[in-house]
């Protein structure tokens, strides 16, 4: 059973940016967009470069419950080419501690 996320915890998100044809590529430049439960969206805009395709970024979570992250490839232009989003969710606390 995996590890759940808790409230205070310091999270990674990463990211590969692929085409439609699974190549890997670095995008011109990258967003991440973190929402927490109450709506709110922080942008990261300068997340680490870890490799050809992969970027990561960190953050802290403050509350509980449906999270979402959408991290987004631009192009020279600034229109996005590449996608990558999807919920998450974090517990308050947790019911047994020893």
């Amino acid at each position: 059973m995996p590890k759940p996320l808790l409230v205070g915890q310091t999270v990674k998100a990463t990211t590969t940016f692929k085409t439609e044809a699974g190549t890997v590529f670095d995008p011109h430049s990258v967003v991440f967009n973190i929402a927490d439960p109450t709506g709110k969206v922080t942008a990261y805009s300068a997340p680490q470069h870890v490799s050809t395709g992969v970027y990561a970024e960190e953050f802290v979570l403050t509350t509980g419950g449906t999270w979402w992250f959408r991290n987004e490839g631009l192009d020279e232009t600034g229109a996005v080419v590449a996608v990558d989003q999807a919920p998450f969710e974090v517990e308050s606390e947790r019911p047994f501690t020893s």
